[in-house]
Formats: C-alpha cells, structure tokens, sequence
C-alpha cells in the first residue's frame, strides 16, 4: 500500500519552491545546477521512490538505480518528478539512458520520452518542464553560444527597466546570473548581489551585423589578461536577437565619475588618477600590439592581426570597483576600463596597402582628423587622437573643476578644425584651454606634463604612414611610446610626491 500524501517526502514541492528567479518571469523559470545537485540525492531520491511509489517493493529501489538517477540522470529524474511519473525512471535506466547512449540526457525527443513514459499526459509534462533544468552554463574559455526558443538563460534578477544604458549599437540591461551558471576567470572581480550571484550588462545589438563585427574583435581581446581591458564573458544568439555579456560595472562610465565627483589635489588621488590613465594607454598599447609598425599598422607580409578601437571616448571607458572600497573615497580601488568595441576594427594589411578605409561614424567629438579629410587612411594611432581628448577633458576636470568642463563641451565640437577638405588644424580653443590649466595655482608638475604630453605628442593632425618620405615633419605618437611616457609621469608622482608647476620649473 503507497504512502498518503501528507506522509510523501514532498520531493516535487522542493525543487518547485527552488525554481528561479522568484518573481515573475512569464514561465521563464529555471532550477540552478546547484539547488538540483542539493535536492537530487542518493537519500532523497530513495525516500521518494518508496514512499510515493514502491513502499510494498522496495527490492526495485536498488543501489544501482540511485547511483544511476544521482550520478547520470539527476535533471531526467527531477523532470520526471516535476511530469508527475518518477517511477518512469526504471525504463529509462534499463534502456540506459544518461550512460553511452545519450549525454547530456536532456532535451529529449518525443520518441524517445515515450520509450520511457507510457501516460500520454506525463508525456506532455516532460516535454515542458524539461527546459527548467536545463539552463546553460557560461563557461570559461568559450565565448559563443546558440540558444533555441525553449532555453531558458540562468538570469536571476533583471532591473533594465531601472537601471539600463541605451548606446548607439545597442541596449544594455542589468541582470544577475547564478553563480552556478557562470565561470569566472581567475583575476575577474565581478560585484554580486543579495545572493551573491555576479551582476552583468547584457547588450543587445539593434544590427546583426554589428554584432558579428563586434564578437570578432572581442574574441580576439578575449586572449589579453590586461585590468584595463573589458574581458567579455558571452556572446550568444537566439529567437529574440543578438546578445553580448560583460561584467558590470557599479561606478557607470567616466563622464559619469567625473561628473558625479568633486576632485582633489591629495597625493592619494593624483596617483590613483596617474596610474589609471597610464594603464589607459597601456591597455591601447596592446590593442595596437607591435610597436614597430603601429605608426603606420602592419607589415604586408605579416599575417600577425592588430586592433584599432575607433570610438574611444568617455561614456567607453567604465569604472570598475570592489563592493569592499565603496566606503572610502569615491576613487578607492576604481578601475578604468575600455569597453564598446562595436567599431573595432582588426587589420592585417599595411596602411599604403589598404584604400581609404571607412568606418562606421564614430563619436564626432573623440574623432581624429583623419576620419574627414579626404583620402586620409585610417591607422592604429586614431586612438590616440581619441585618448588625447580624454586625458585633456581630465585634466581640465582636475585643475579647473566640472563647470569649466561642461563649457569647454558646449556644442560638442571636435578638437580639431578643418582649413580644407585635406588639411586640418588643432582647434585654438583647445591649445587656449592647455595653456589655461598650465598657469592655474592648481596645476602640478604632474599635470603639467600630462597636458604637454597631450599637446605634442597625441592631438598632433599629422599621421605618418609607410608611403611617405623621411621628413621633418612631428608626427602623432604611437600608443606604445605614450604608454612609455605616462608609466614615467605615474611613476615620478609616486616617487616624488606632489610638485606644483614652479617647483618643477625651477629644477
């Protein structure tokens, strides 16, 4: 005689009850691999088994069988369990099913369900609930993923509707993944919430074909181990688009830290600053790789590939920080990290080699001059126009405070002004504004070579490219030698402490 209701080890209850997440999610919900290898167990599955259906035959409970459910076919028998015919799970194991045959066991196919299950209406049950105990694992090392109509992602919490970020490629939303659906790389912070399942921004592109454009170049940066680099934990397709996942970053992006935060002139800060916007232009540095051709990108025999960013700015770098500093100040343990790939352009050919290049509009205001004056090539070192007009925007931040910022942004024009359609001069306003923060009471040693830095060797209109004659001519530097000059900025400031400009002009 089976047992009562009351007196069954309500199996079915529990991995209902576990089912995630908890609010609603349209039937989305799944079970985390976790919860299923907590709840399907050698003593609850046999307390199950004999007390719902084999109490007067506990001779088919066997040890093989257990072992067989807890070690092959734990997410068959939680269907099964959920489909209401459990005690289909003896078909299923002398057909072997979970062994050689079949594996991973789920999803099955109708025909084969039914090989197991006789009631056609248990049938049915499977089919569906099936999907909640299949939710995909990001794993480490792998990076695209296809996904059918029925899989459930293992999201957990999805506040876009609270906290999103809308970009010119596509749409970001916060969501959370359960920590035992993703694997984080050694060396990855990732901030997590209540339950400790890591945050993440899921980007969904508006274009495919950006999203292919995109995936190609974050693959290729998936192989640097570089803090200052976003290190992309997924790219996957399915019935509703095209889909991008990356950490997420607490502190927003660095116009948001600028305009959210007051600056100041400690010692402490200005290292951290320093050390931020050197590892900046390390961090470009590997992107554009060899350092004997960035000036002018490859050599044509080379099969070696290099990546140009070709939208930096801003809004792309994000601010990375540990949940443990958010007391301390607001610049504690922040991490500057370029992000947004969506131009990046991966080159194999030499710049005389390739016709104009053209490129999808990048943001007006960061853009080198190159990109509008006719039959200029675009090479690696477009960047470093880009990143000179972040490191000028900081320093005006840090010397002449954030109102200062807000009107030299007005009108949002680049820092460059056009004489022809071929030639192009540095906007006067800017060289105006550098020489504004060299003579503010402010202005230390430090920030002082940041801006001459910028002014001679990153906003500089000429670019040298591999046609051209040995001349006289000052051409921008690579992003190799301005990491080379920052890393010595950074390093001077530690060393020496703080310095204003007429200490220093007087050594």
């Amino acid at each position: 005689m089976a047992a009562s209701s009351e007196e069954v080890v309500d199996l079915y209850s529990k991995i209902s009850d576990s089912l995630v997440p908890k609010e609603d999610s349209h039937g989305k919900k799944f079970l985390p691999d976790a919860k299923l290898r907590e709840l399907v167990n050698k003593e609850s599955v046999a307390e199950y088994l004999r007390t719902k259906y084999w109490e007067e035959e506990p001779g088919r409970i066997s040890s093989e069988l257990i072992s067989f459910i807890v070690q092959n076919a734990p997410r068959l028998f939680a269907t099964l369990v959920m489909a209401g015919s459990a005690d289909s799970i003896e078909a299923f194991y002398k057909l072997a099913f979970g062994q050689d045959r079949l594996s991973p066991l789920l999803p099955l196919a109708d025909k084969d369900i039914k090989r197991g299950i006789v009631n056609n209406f248990a049938v049915g049950n499977f089919r569906i609930w099936q999907w909640k105990f299949l939710a995909p694992v990001f794993e480490k090392g792998r990076f695209r993923y296809t996904f059918g109509p029925e899989e459930i992602l293992p999201f957990t919490n999805d506040i876009s509707s609270v906290d999103n970020r809308d970009g010119g490629y596509g749409y970001v939303s916060k969501r959370s993944i359960h920590a035992s659906h993703i694997e984080i790389p050694s060396g990855q912070h990732m901030d997590v919430d209540d339950d400790n399942n890591p945050w993440v921004a899921v980007k969904k592109m508006r274009v495919a074909t950006d999203a292919a454009r995109e995936a190609t170049s974050l693959e290729k940066i998936q192989e640097f181990n570089n803090g200052h680099i976003i290190r992309p934990i997924a790219y996957y397709q399915c019935p509703e688009g095209h889909f991008f996942v990356f950490p997420w970053a607490e502190k927003g992006n660095l116009w948001d830290l600028i305009m959210n935060n007051t600056p100041n002139m400690e010692e402490g800060f200005l290292v951290w600053a320093f050390e931020q916007l050197a590892g900046l232009a390390q961090a470009l540095a590997q992107l554009h790789a060899d350092p004997q051709t960035e000036l002018h990108d490859v050599d044509p025999e080379s099969k070696t590939s290099h990546t140009r960013h070709g939208d930096l700015k801003p809004d792309n770098i994000l601010c990375f920080q540990r949940k443990s500093d958010t007391v301390k100040p607001f610049y504690s343990g922040v991490r500057l990290v370029i992000t947004d790939f969506g131009l990046a352009k991966v080159q194999v050919k030499a710049t005389k080699q390739r016709s104009t290049t053209q490129t999808s509009v990048s943001t007006l205001r960061y853009q080198a001059p190159e990109l509008r004056t006719k039959g200029k090539r675009l090479s690696r070192v477009f960047d470093v126009w880009s990143l000179g007009c972040i490191y000028l925007e900081f320093a005006i931040w840090l010397v002449l405070g954030q109102e200062e910022l807000k009107l030299f942004n007005e009108g949002d024009r680049e820092f460059y002004m056009l004489k022809d359609d071929q030639n192009a001069i540095m906007d006067p306003e800017v060289g105006k504004c550098m020489k504004k923060i060299r003579e503010h009471p402010s202005c230390c040693g430090a920030i002082k070579k940041l801006v001459d830095l910028v002014d001679k060797e990153l906003l500089v209109v000429s670019v040298k490219t591999l046609d051209e004659d040995q001349d006289m001519t000052h051409y921008r530097a690579s992003a190799r030698d301005v990491s080379t000059e920052m890393e010595k900025i950074a390093r001077d400031l530690k060393n020496d402490g703080w310095k204003p400009v007429t200490a220093v002009n007087s050594i």
